[in-house]
């Protein structure tokens, strides 16, 4: 069992991914306190409710958590569809960012943090400058100004969260190399779950497009072992990664875009 007498904070918790990881966490011996919204958590040792769009509800869900734990999954987050566009950006990145703010502390020597975020944040580096707009957020109420201030689709606000929230983890990664905790990020292409099928049956063209490109969807399982990998400690070395779990899908991309 390779995390005995280890204790986890899994978000999303209650479905997807975030469900598979808590129960393969249970599996192999940890204590998980899960993190739930809407869904209740069927795999946990402890169950914590938490709104992260709600400042007071993450202050109150920390208040919940043990001073001492030993890795932090956050897999919570809206998908392109749900909400509206500085929703998805207020929770994808702002709420994420300030529950670990609270937690990253009480992380103990070799703990790691492992944030999720998407394929569809790869191309952050062509929108480096919101980018940094975003993760320099402080609270909730920079979110409507920001995305009221410019004139883009509101699936880009999903792929920018998503983006942010890979340059923001190997921003922790760097500030905290010497001393730890380990921060990485998981990037899952398309993965079985509530949320693509409410994307599919959405009639969402981009999600659409790219799922008849790419035959091959993953299982919440599949993308969880690896989650579980990068927080176990033969990865130890791994940090300020970002790693990709999907069948090929970006490298599909790149082959396209230049000819290859």
């Amino acid at each position: 069992m390779r995390f005995k007498n280890k204790r986890v904070v899994v978000t999303g918790a209650g479905s997807g991914i975030g469900k598979a990881i808590a129960k393969l966490f249970l599996e192999e011996g940890a204590e998980v306190i899960a993190v739930q919204n809407r869904t209740p958590a069927e795999f946990a040792s402890a169950r914590v409710t938490m709104s992260l769009g709600d400042e007071k509800s993450i202050a109150r869900a920390c208040e919940q958590i043990p001073e001492s734990i030993d890795i932090l999954c956050n897999v919570a987050g809206l998908g392109a569809d749900d909400g509206s566009a500085e929703d998805v950006i207020a929770i994808n990145f702002v709420g994420t960012k300030l529950f670990t703010e609270r937690l990253i502390g009480r992380l103990t020597p070799g703990g790691c943090v492992l944030n999720f975020g998407s394929t569809a944040g790869r191309n952050w580096r062509n929108d480096i400058d919101l980018i940094k707009r975003i993760i320099a957020m402080k609270d909730f109420s920079e979110v409507a100004p920001f995305w009221q201030s410019l004139e883009l689709p509101k699936q880009r606000s999903y792929n920018l969260a998503k983006g942010a929230v890979t340059v923001w983890s190997m921003k922790l990664a760097a500030q905290h190399a010497k001393t730890g905790p380990r921060v990485n990020v998981l990037s899952p292409g398309f993965t079985d779950t509530p949320m693509l099928q409410k994307a599919l049956s959405s009639g969402n063209e981009v999600v659409v497009q790219l799922a008849q490109s790419n035959p091959f969807t993953s299982q919440p399982e599949d993308v969880a072992r690896v989650a579980l990998f990068l927080c176990s400690s033969e990865a130890k070395s791994v940090n300020g990664a970002e790693l990709l779990v999907d069948s090929a899908l970006v490298a599909t991309g790149v082959c396209a875009e230049y000819g290859l």
